[in-house]
């Protein structure tokens, strides 16, 4: 939302996972704040909160406004076995989605258009999923 100038600061968006790194979220929490300090090796979710304020602090102060795909487009990002996990908890929402790999990690995405408008399977019938014949 900063790129789009509806707000200054990123915190300033109560949505964004930024917000709730920065301010918590008493309910509807999104994220587990312990795990993520254990991914960063950093000692404390306070550690988290602080290290990020400062890179989005730079990023600011460097007008790196620039969209990263990768983040922004993805369903979810994380390491293959945890990306994986969403996908399967998709069920039936999940089977055209594709897993890519990359030196950061895994992302599940949805299919560009090329991608589908060249997909000659049929999409299975929500009788056959169900293990009625279709």
């Amino acid at each position: 939302m900063v790129r789009a100038g509806i707000v200054k600061d990123p915190g300033d968006w109560p949505e964004s996972g930024y917000a709730e790194i920065i301010k918590g979220r008493q309910r509807y929490q999104l994220l587990d704040h312990g795990k993520l300090a254990d991914l960063l090796d950093l000692p404390t979710p306070g550690d988290v909160r602080l290290a990020r304020q400062r890179w989005v602090a730079e990023s600011l102060e460097q007008n790196m406004l620039a969209r990263d795909n990768c983040w922004s487009e993805g369903l979810a990002v994380g390491n293959a076995d945890f990306v994986q996990g969403i996908k399967d908890d998709l069920g039936i929402k999940g089977l055209y989605r594709e897993l890519r790999n990359s030196d950061q990690g895994c992302v599940l995405r949805e299919r560009t258009r090329l991608d589908t408008a060249f997909c000659h399977q049929k999409a299975p019938s929500k009788a056959s999923q169900k293990g009625f014949p279709g």
